[in-house]
């Protein structure tokens, strides 16, 4: 690792591509050197639906209440997009494109972040290339959901008129109220959530296939947990892993959860067996996570999870946007010297649209270098209102592939 001193007064710590998911050197960085400001150049490879370049970052960022400005690699074939400049639990302004253009992120970063104050600090995106580039296909990683420990959040289809479901000339829309606990092993996940699901009467038009690669409100949803061991540049590295999270999936089967929405057919539901609508949107107008996780306060590094669908109105318009970070909610972690556990809590403070994941993510770093967990005993799948709300399990993920860091700039270097 390394550091350098500014004659404005800021010292910088630096480290590159998958060093950020290890204790060594970035944590080391923070937690031995009290260094509080970032400079991160990296070539990530993103992951859904956790780890898109845009989501460790900002999750690092805020879980270690310090200054990070990354710079990434935008090679969207290869899957490499994503910069962002963070000043600890606020965004001061992040990018994800699926267009191969070169863009630089400029903002204001405070000296101090106690004299922080929210609002007050903005960034702009400057193009730099002369012509407009052709759309690209960004190429995405994903994470094998299916063997996690998962449940379906599953939609009330009983229609009643007048009851649940109001609509106004074929929109209709249903709210509910949720409360699930997953367990994997001894990592339990507590969810408790509001939301809302929009629909569209079938009858009226509509656009059969989804153009936007992270229209993931259409989509359904799954609770999942997980405690094991994954994989990190196709094998480079192993590192231990829990989480506790709401992802999105295109439809009931896991092994469709992780995967962008882009060309994916609009989901049809189907009320009472006779009343068909085509599911719009999912708002969740608050959702809390809770979890308690055994280990080691230096062996632990929890962060949160908050990833949808980048709505400004240029990406709406030409769709060149991928993903974008959420801001609103709370994240508390604090650990329990006599228990050795640390407590956990994620809560929304505010709506939430077209999530494609919110949740905790944590390392355990006494679990690196140890084999990739790839068995699983079972997953079951719940499809109706009045399943358990508690369910407990043993199963572990298998392996990964995301950041492909050292392969890129190997590559960087020599041209």
């Amino acid at each position: 690792f390394t550091y350098f001193d500014t004659d404005f007064g800021v010292r910088f710590g630096t480290f590159t591509c998958f060093d950020i998911a290890f204790k060594t050197p970035a944590l080391d960085l923070v937690h031995k050197h009290n260094i509080t400001h970032f400079v991160y150049p990296v070539g990530w490879v993103s992951e859904l639906p956790f780890l898109t370049a845009l989501q460790m970052q900002a999750g690092w960022a805020r879980a270690n209440n310090v200054v990070l400005m990354a710079a990434g690699l935008n090679d969207p074939l290869t899957g490499s997009t994503g910069s962002g400049i963070y000043a600890g639990s606020n965004l001061i302004g992040a990018y994800q494109t699926t267009t191969s253009k070169n863009f630089a992120v400029v903002g204001i970063i405070p000296k101090n972040l106690t004299d922080y104050k929210a609002g007050n600090i903005t960034s702009i995106k400057l193009p730099l290339d002369r012509t407009k580039p052709p759309k690209d296909f960004l190429e995405l990683l994903r994470d094998r959901i299916e063997v996690y420990r998962g449940e379906l959040l599953v939609e009330n289809k009983d229609y009643r008129k007048g009851e649940g479901i109001a609509g106004l000339a074929g929109r209709w829309s249903r709210t509910e109220l949720q409360d699930r606990k997953v367990c994997y092993g001894d990592l339990c996940c507590k969810f408790s959530m509001n939301f809302t699901v929009e629909y569209l009467d079938s009858l009226l038009p509509h656009n059969d296939v989804i153009s936007s690669s992270d229209h993931f409100g259409s989509n359904e949803y799954m609770f999942v947990a997980f405690d094991g061991v994954r994989s990190y540049g196709g094998g480079i590295a192993t590192g231990g892993i829990k989480v506790c999270a709401l992802v999105s999936c295109l439809d009931r089967n896991a092994s469709s959860c992780g995967l962008p929405t882009h060309n994916a057919t609009a989901k049809s539901v189907v009320f009472n067996s006779f009343r068909r609508f085509f599911k719009t949107n999912t708002v969740f107008h608050n959702i809390v996570v809770e979890t308690e996780i055994q280990g080691d306060k230096n062996d632990v590094f929890v962060m949160p999870d908050a990833f949808s669908r980048h709505t400004s109105l240029s990406s709406l318009i030409t769709g060149n946007e991928f993903g974008k970070i959420e801001n609103d909610y709370t994240f508390e972690s604090s650990f329990n010297a006599d228990k050795n556990i640390t407590d956990v809590k994620l809560e929304t403070t505010g709506e939430l649209k077209d999530l494609g994941a919110f949740g905790i993510y944590a390392r355990v770093f006494s679990r690196d270098g140890m084999n990739a967990t790839t068995n699983i005993s079972y997953i079951d799948y719940y499809d109706t209102t009045d399943s358990p709300v508690e369910s407990k399990g043993n199963g572990l993920t298998v392996q990964l592939t995301t950041i492909l860091c050292s392969i890129i700039f190997e590559l960087l270097f020599k041209t």
